[in-house]
């Protein structure tokens, strides 16, 4: 989960939301339903890093 969490915050500095998320939890999904993670969980993690990912410098694209 943590490398998930990096993850999507050096993709928000970049990307917008649901591009990340699109990118990203195909890749993670599997991994994290056989690791018995909750998925909703797992969701809300997902949407709550990509949206700290956008307020990380250097294009900060939610602040400006």
């Amino acid at each position: 989960m943590f490398l998930l969490v990096v993850l999507m915050l050096f993709l928000g500095t970049i990307l917008d939301t649901a591009s990340i998320i699109l990118i990203v939890v195909p890749l993670f999904l599997p991994l994290i339903d056989t690791m018995g993670l909750s998925l909703v969980w797992f969701g809300i993690v997902a949407v709550v890093a990509a949206e700290i990912g956008l307020l990380t410098p250097p294009l900060g694209s939610v602040v400006s």
